[in-house]
């Protein structure tokens, strides 16, 4: 619990007195410019509530939804940027919460489901969410995806945003930041995919530069990563044409 020193003593953080109402908001939460100092410090009933299902729907609203007020200026800045800060606090107890629900990762994973190209805010608010998830639920991530096969071929499709090929790099442990360690069935799912195909496609003349340019990226990285079934295969498919 946070405490505030006023005129010589302390007084709950606005945090703790919202929570000590008997009816609050996320937004009233969301208001708050200490919510995230709370969440890293991990108070216990501030994470009661953002682990509930309602409440993890609604700061992925947030995050990838166009608001339903566009004039409001905290819909369209502070409750999104505020919603992707609580998620890359790495709360344990609310990347569970979004793992153990299949609706809640489809949810996420429904900013794809948009004609490219995508919005830059809601793009990278989504990167940073899914990149933080690779990074610390590795395992977790890589069953879903393994799972629902169509998630890779959207994310080639939206591969000209820059966010959404950052993950594609952190997803083949490409990145400079990666430290994952896939398990065996991960590793071999991500090498019997069509990735490296569909990114040798996105080198046609028929796409953007952006496109070309960031497939390109990505393909360089797979190569310079430790030898793999996956990062043989530009090697391999370059050689065939």
């Amino acid at each position: 619990m946070a405490f505030w020193k006023v005129a010589g003593f302390s007084q709950p953080s606005p945090i703790e007195q919202i929570l000590d109402k008997e009816e609050y908001t996320l937004e009233e939460l969301l208001d708050e410019d200490d919510i995230i100092q709370e969440c890293k410090s991990l108070n216990g009933r501030l994470i009661t509530f953002l682990r509930e299902k309602k409440t993890v729907e609604q700061l992925l609203r947030y995050l990838i939804e166009p608001p339903n007020d566009p004039d409001d200026p905290k819909k369209q800045y502070r409750y999104p940027f505020t919603a992707c800060e609580v998620f890359c606090c790495e709360v344990e107890a609310v990347f569970n919460t979004l793992l153990e629900d299949e609706e809640l990762l489809a949810l996420l994973f429904s900013l794809l489901e948009q004609e490219p190209p995508l919005s830059c805010k809601a793009a990278g608010y989504f990167g940073r969410v899914v990149g933080q998830l690779l990074l610390r639920k590795t395992n977790e991530m890589m069953q879903h995806l393994s799972n629902n096969d169509e998630i890779l071929e959207k994310l080639i499709r939206h591969v000209d945003t820059t966010s959404i090929a950052d993950i594609i790099k952190r997803l083949v442990g490409a990145d400079d930041h990666s430290s994952m360690i896939f398990l065996p069935m991960h590793t071999q799912w991500l090498a019997e995919t069509p990735l490296v195909s569909m990114l040798l496609d996105r080198l046609a003349p028929q796409y953007s530069a952006h496109v070309q340019s960031n497939a390109a990226d990505i393909l360089t990285a797979i190569a310079h990563t430790q030898p793999s079934a996956l990062a043989t295969q530009p090697m391999q498919q370059s050689s065939l044409t």
